[in-house]
């Protein structure tokens, strides 16, 4: 840049040429990364992970109706949270 602009717009330009380096950098790592497998094979991982959730819900209530007791003692008992 010459020496006409102001230093904030140097700034800016030289925040420009370094993010525009970066994604170069990010786009020459990535160009022989298939993203359409990375996607589908990421939602297939989450499938896995819902349906075992579910089925660890499943086994959380029943038993609720076996001990006679609300889920969240169950979750205590088990040493988790609803998050997890």
């Amino acid at each position: 840049m010459s020496g006409t602009h102001s230093k904030a717009d140097q700034i800016r330009f030289a925040r420009y040429q370094s993010i525009k380096a970066e994604v170069e950098a990010l786009e020459e790592e990535m160009k022989d990364v298939d993203c359409d497998k990375m996607v589908k094979d990421h939602i297939k991982a989450l499938n896995q992970y819902n349906e075992r959730k579910d089925a660890c819900l499943v086994l959380i209530g029943k038993l609720t109706t076996l001990e006679q007791t609300t889920s969240s003692e169950i979750y205590k008992k088990l040493d988790l949270t609803p998050e997890d």
